[in-house]
């Protein structure tokens, strides 16, 4: 009987543990494509026109990009190489090119295949607005606040 207890006191610690990995769940990321420009403007300007979870769902001029979701902070970040940008949107530099900031003129409702790709059980939407830029080891991060 004394075995049986101490098996059961250490699987109740094992899902206690297991349980705690869910709760404190560090970002979630996932690979994509994202194509910028104004949805409204047939994709001219800036802003964002379309990201996707994968190639096959973005349109002509898509770069490819890394979503990352934090839940904790409430934030979603869209990281962009500098390369990328420069090779396949060149015409969009000047918008990160020595800047802090980011202005996005439109709201964009992210798209379920990216809500799926990052496990998040409920929609998304980026606000218009400015939002932080960051730029590191050859990648601007869009720090976009969704709480």
């Amino acid at each position: 009987m004394k075995i049986k207890n101490q098996i059961s006191f250490l699987l109740s610690i094992l899902l206690i543990i297991n349980s705690f990995q869910y709760v404190m769940a560090g970002p979630i990321e996932g690979a994509g494509t994202i194509t910028l420009g104004k949805k409204t403007n047939n994709c001219s300007g800036f802003g964002i026109c379309n990201i996707a979870a994968d190639k096959s769902n973005s349109p002509a001029g898509d770069m490819s990009c890394v979503f990352i979701y934090e839940e904790e902070r409430g934030v979603f970040i869209i990281k962009i190489s500098q390369t990328e940008i420069l090779t396949k949107s060149a015409d969009k530099s000047q918008y990160f090119q020595n800047k802090s900031s980011v202005i996005i003129e439109e709201d964009f409702t992210i798209p379920n295949d990216v809500i799926s790709l990052l496990g998040i059980s409920k929609s998304l939407t980026i606000k218009k607005g400015t939002h932080e830029l960051i730029s590191r080891a050859g990648f601007y991060e869009i720090v976009i606040d969704i709480k």
